[in-house]
């Protein structure tokens, strides 16, 4: 999740040591708004009110960090 306030971009350092998004995968049964709240609260303590999905992007098949990955992004906006 990319997250914007006053021109500045939050990032959050990953057990790797890379620096990334917030964001993560959605566990089973959880709707993609309650992952994306759960994954910004995990990664930097700020709760995530009012978040309004903005769209979903279909991923056929993604290599990132050596991993190959299938599914969705989902992107929110809030105030």
């Amino acid at each position: 999740m990319i997250c914007l306030r006053s021109g500045r971009v939050l990032l959050v350092r990953k057990k790797s040591g890379k620096w990334n998004f917030p964001g993560g995968a959605i566990e089973p049964g959880e709707s993609p708004v309650a992952a994306a709240r759960r994954e910004l609260q995990e990664e930097t303590s700020i709760e995530g009110h009012g978040l309004l999905p903005l769209c979903t992007v279909q991923v056929g098949l993604l290599v990132c960090m050596s991993r190959r990955l299938i599914g969705s992004f989902h992107s929110f906006k809030t105030k």
